[in-house]
């Protein structure tokens, strides 16, 4: 008898196809079946003579799966994931963003631990090694003071891809989030995923108790492709995914700079096994593998519930003329606020 896991996914949208792909890179895992409600996008896929189905709670009745992706957009994200609980799955990858407002995560958060299930969210780049390299650098203060990280990305939206630099911040920094300014964009185009959702983009600032300020702008017509620099009071951190480079200047901070003695940058060099590589498939791979192996998670569900929390606490913060929102989000109105994010 196999000892690999039963796994289904739900949406063959492009994250889910991504999925499939990474499946056959996990040895503990067996895809067993497919649900989408597009016929059309599960006969395009290669399922490999997995079942298929158009009923998503259909098939976690029939087959009842071990572990269960969730690759659908946010909106579904919360009743999938108590469905799923309901069937039986002791693990669960939901895409992000986790959920659409911070009640529906805390519900989906609260349900995995009384039914046993590992609960993970996918924001995979706690899994690049340079990211890990930088977060211990980062946070042994060899560096001195984190003060800034800065960060510019096109596309769509404050819920869809600024969630991962949100969680990048701190998973880098390792500090915890006291208050958020939000500006948010009218939209701008169509969304791809269809017209019932808002997922506009728009400038985040988020400080810490520390004092070290966050900016992230979300530009949803932007060229890109995306820029993001650390400072710290001993060094600045310069990173392009899309090339895979990271360039570090760094400064002795035992050498106090004075007049005619202006500081003196090196360059610091990534260690050559920790290297900048965002490889999506891959990445979700080792999500996959950490739920099926039944290993400590790098990425429980509690990373994607912050990082939805700094989402809505940027629009509250519209809504408020831009006014600061301290989090953790507290009142019943702020953590019921529903957004129709991707």
């Amino acid at each position: 008898m196999s000892d690999r896991k039963r796994v289904t996914i739900i949406g063959m949208g492009p994250m889910g196809r991504r999925h499939l792909l990474a499946l056959p890179l996990v040895a503990s895992a067996e895809l067993t079946a497919v649900a989408d409600s597009r016929p059309e996008a599960l006969a395009a896929a290669n399922l490999d003579g997995a079942r298929t189905y158009t009923d998503a709670g259909r098939m976690l009745s029939e087959v009842q799966p071990e572990v269960v992706i969730v690759a659908t957009s946010g909106p579904s994200h919360h009743p999938l994931v108590l469905a799923a609980m309901k069937s039986g799955a002791r693990g669960i990858l939901c895409e992000k963003p986790f959920a659409c407002s911070v009640a529906e995560a805390e519900e989906m958060i609260l349900a995995s631990r009384e039914h046993g299930c590992a609960l993970v969210v996918n924001h995979c780049r706690r899994f690049v090694l340079a990211y890990r390299w930088l977060s211990r650098r980062l946070q042994s203060g060899e560096w001195g003071q984190l003060r800034a990280m800065r960060s510019s990305w096109p596309g769509i939206g404050l819920g869809c891809s600024a969630t991962h630099m949100i969680d990048l911040w701190r998973f880098l920094g390792g500090e915890r989030l006291d208050t958020v300014y939000g500006w948010v964009d009218p939209v701008r185009g169509n969304n791809p995923r269809g017209a019932e959702f808002r997922d506009p983009g728009g400038m985040l600032v988020a400080t810490s108790s520390a004092g070290t300020r966050y900016v992230h702008e979300q530009t949803e017509d932007g060229a890109g492709p995306g820029t993001f620099v650390i400072e710290t009071t001993g060094a600045e951190i310069r990173i392009d995914e899309r090339q895979g480079t990271v360039c570090i200047l760094a400064r002795d901070l035992s050498v106090k700079p004075g007049p005619g003695r202006p500081p003196k940058y090196d360059a610091v060099a990534l260690p050559a096994d920790a290297p900048l590589a965002i490889d999506i498939v891959a990445l979700s791979a080792e999500a996959l593998r950490e739920l099926t192996e039944e290993r400590e998670l790098t990425c429980p569900a509690e990373h994607g519930l912050r990082s939805l929390e700094v989402v809505v606490a940027a629009h509250l913060s519209q809504d408020r003329r831009h006014a600061a929102v301290d989090l953790p989000l507290s009142d019943p109105e702020s953590r019921a606020k529903w957004l129709p994010i991707t």
